[in-house]
């Protein structure tokens, strides 16, 4: 990547940073996909100089799971941490709901009891 280019990854990187202001978790999850980015780039561009001067793409197999195998290892980090990276869709329900188990917040009106007409009382009583 040139130079430009760099810079422009730069000031994209800095402004979802800005999402701590929303919820920390989402610019720690954005700064650690960010680096992982830049490492997963940096391997790849590597491996293709070497295939060029090599003039040979043996390892492409290798350096793909290589690659894939530092996301997985990324994504698993982030499920396992949840709390930590991204704040999981789950823990957001899980407040949602415990806000509403609160006795204050939303009174439960309690079933009326309805007789049943004297009809169908007296149908089943027959039978």
């Amino acid at each position: 990547m040139t130079e430009k280019y760099w810079r422009i990854f730069a000031v994209i990187a800095a402004a979802g940073c800005l999402s701590v202001f929303l919820k920390w978790q989402y610019a720690s999850g954005y700064v650690l996909g960010c680096i992982v980015s830049v490492i997963t780039y940096k391997i790849l561009e590597r491996f293709c100089d070497n295939a060029l001067k090599a003039r040979n793409s043996s390892g492409t197999l290798g350096h793909f799971m290589i690659n894939f195998g530092i996301w997985a290892a990324v994504l698993a980090f982030c499920a396992a941490f949840n709390q930590y990276f991204n704040d999981s869709f789950d823990s957001q329900l899980k407040t949602a709901l415990n806000r509403g188990s609160d006795e204050d917040e939303m009174p439960v009106a309690e079933e009326e009891k309805t007789e049943e007409p004297a009809e169908i009382k007296a149908d089943r009583i027959g039978q």
